[in-house]
């Protein structure tokens, strides 16, 4: 049988080391109003217009004026206004392979930064291939309404209703015949933004893919142009196009003829080489809100084959209604109007967030564990996605080699469960103490040392007032000091939750899948050391 020292003496330790103090919790820090994610970046806009970006910047793609450096940011840094210049402040963003966009909202005008071998960012290469800050766009200071960056190329909607494009045109992805030649490999371009031809009536949303563009019309049509070799554009036929052709909804194969048009859409986004379009609930063709076309190698056409498709097909299984979609390389998001995500995909490093439940591929949407609901927008990468949650917190999962999920890299290089991004919405405080991850992880002498963020006996305040006290003592050393039989310990019980205990369970020593303050130290026993060690431990604000 264990014995501890008495309460009066428990007491006055927790006096004489300053234990009896509030806690103050963390303040909220800035939301998050917009997010995209490119190759191996991403980018967001917070709730006062800040414009952030993390990951990968080999070519400048962070915006953050860095000439050399570091390739890897785990962390968002404030993308600036030229060199030296302030953080760049816009309404939206968009990130492409190797480039970043983003609409400003006080003029409407388009500023770019990263990679410009192509003239991906339209300046007509005044800051060379490479552009660390943003630049201005020639000709779109003002009457832009939304932005979409592509592979090597970005479009831009007009409040018009036109469509401009700009970058790399060598398979016609900007909608218009080839003409400049740039780059080591003398591809087609062009520096400066050029309309799309072939839209016959005015546009209403953009998306630009690896090699092909696709454009909603006010009509509720999709009509799409570039790269074609796998029926990304929708038409029927493996055929490029320099001009806007309309998505077939049914093709008649023996007359080589489309006899009806897609129709009721809202919303466009492409992949690599997928496209897919969210449509209107009710319409008489389609039921779940969602129809993909072109190739289908990893299933992200999501109706339950791998098979290439040159006009749209349904996406199966969805929820009845959908309120937005998100599609990248090899895998497409949609959120439902419960605020739920589902994914569908390539699956390799984790990027639709399953926890790999169906494999490496799923042909057919999968949930994404841990956002059934709350889910206000979805980004969907080359290998990771992110979502923005009512709070304005930012949650990313996935590939995570270049610090793209902004974790800090603390989950390491893949993450097929969610992690929060650092510095947006409520601080992430992973085992709800009150203290946040960067408090608990700080050197700061005054915080007690270094504590571990994923374990919930770390602080160890169970009666949730704010503050830690004889009672909470006395749950601890309840937690700490049973006595029983090591051999009746159940791994597979459920941890328990924070204020809780097994009373007949030894917590003497490390108990299968027990947590790492399971005994200080894990000697046998607990005597006056170890509650010295608890209070050290237990007894410290956040501040």
């Amino acid at each position: 049988m264990r014995t501890f020292p008495r309460l009066g003496i428990l007491f006055l330790l927790a006096l004489a080391t300053g234990l009896l103090w509030p806690s103050p919790k963390p303040a909220l820090a800035d939301g998050v109003s917009a997010i995209a994610a490119g190759r191996d970046h991403t980018c967001a806009v917070t709730a006062a217009g800040s414009i952030k970006c993390w990951g990968f910047n080999q070519s400048g793609q962070l915006g953050n004026g860095v000439e050399s450096g570091p390739d890897t940011n785990p962390v968002p840094l404030d993308v600036l206004e030229g060199p030296g210049g302030p953080p760049l402040v816009g309404s939206k963003v968009s990130a492409g392979f190797g480039h970043s966009c983003a609409l400003l909202a006080a003029t409407g005008g388009v500023k770019c930064w990263g990679k410009n071998v192509f003239g991906q960012l339209g300046d007509g290469q005044a800051c060379g291939t490479v552009c660390t800050t943003a630049v201005d766009v020639q000709g779109l200071t003002s009457g832009v309404a939304a932005i979409s960056a592509g592979g090597h190329h970005t479009c831009a909607l007009m409040q018009t209703g036109g469509v401009k494009c700009w970058g790399l045109n060598h398979f016609g992805q900007l909608g218009a015949e080839k003409a400049e030649v740039c780059g080591v490999v003398a591809f087609f371009c062009s520096t400066t933004p050029v309309d799309v031809t072939g839209l016959e009536s005015a546009a209403v949303a953009i998306a630009a893919g690896l090699e092909h563009s696709c454009a909603v019309t006010e009509s509720g049509g999709v009509a799409c142009w570039g790269k074609n070799y796998v029926g990304k554009l929708g038409d029927g036929t493996t055929a490029d196009s320099t001009s806007a052709v309309p998505v077939c909804r049914n093709y008649d194969n023996l007359s080589q003829q489309c006899t009806e048009l897609l129709s009721d859409a809202v919303a466009v986004v492409a992949g690599a080489g997928h496209t897919c379009a969210l449509v209107r609930a009710g319409s008489p063709t389609i039921g779940n809100g969602v129809m993909c076309w072109g190739r289908n190698n990893f299933g992200q056409l999501g109706d339950g084959t791998p098979t290439n498709r040159t006009t749209p097909v349904d996406v199966l299984g969805l929820p009845s209604g959908v309120a937005a979609i998100s599609a990248t390389s090899n895998h497409t998001c949609i959120i439902s109007l419960a605020g739920g995500v589902r994914c569908w995909g390539d699956n390799f490093v984790g990027q639709l967030g399953d926890g790999q439940d169906c494999g490496i591929l799923c042909t057919a949407p999968t949930e994404t564990a841990g956002l059934d609901t709350g889910v206000v927008a979805i980004a969907a990468g080359d290998g990771h996605s992110c979502a923005i949650l009512s709070e304005g917190d930012v949650t990313c999962w996935g590939d995570n080699e270049y610090g793209q999920l902004g974790d800090g890299q603390s989950c390491g290089q893949v993450c097929t469960s969610l992690v929060a991004v650092f510095g947006f919405g409520r601080p992430p405080d992973s085992d709800n103490d009150g203290c946040t991850d960067e408090q608990e992880l700080s050197s700061n002498p005054t915080l007690g040392g270094l504590r571990d963020p994923k374990n919930p006996w770390d602080f160890f305040d169970p009666n949730r007032d704010g503050s830690v006290g004889l009672l909470d003592f006395l749950a601890v050393l309840r937690h700490f000091g049973t006595t029983g039989d090591p051999s009746t310990f159940d791994p597979n019980a459920p941890e328990p939750a924070i204020g809780e205990y097994w009373p007949l369970a030894d917590r003497g020593g490390q108990t299968p899948g027990g947590d790492p303050w399971d005994e200080l130290p894990a000697n046998g026993s607990i005597g006056l050391g170890d509650v010295l060690s608890l209070l050290r431990q237990f007894g410290h604000t956040c501040a």
